[in-house]
């Protein structure tokens, strides 16, 4: 694997990763400023997410997702 792909990759799993922890925090916070703030994050993570997801099935790459661990140590 090339290194541009592994920088895709590497984009594409820590833009995965923030999208799900602001989801879990989002789920638990009541102050709606804080949300405000949040939504606007996890915008930002969502575009770096689908760019990197689009660039990836370009080159004819299935984009790597995170594992179960991964996941896991994000509740």
């Amino acid at each position: 694997m090339d290194k541009n792909t592994e920088l895709l990759n590497y984009i594409y799993k820590n833009s995965q990763m923030g999208i799900e922890t602001i989801n879990q925090l989002l789920k638990e916070t009541k102050d709606e400023n804080l949300k405000s703030i949040l939504q606007r994050h996890l915008s930002e993570y969502q575009k770096f997410y689908n760019i990197t997801q689009n660039k990836l099935k370009s080159k004819n790459i299935e984009p790597k997702e995170l594992n179960f661990y991964q996941k896991h140590l994000l509740i």
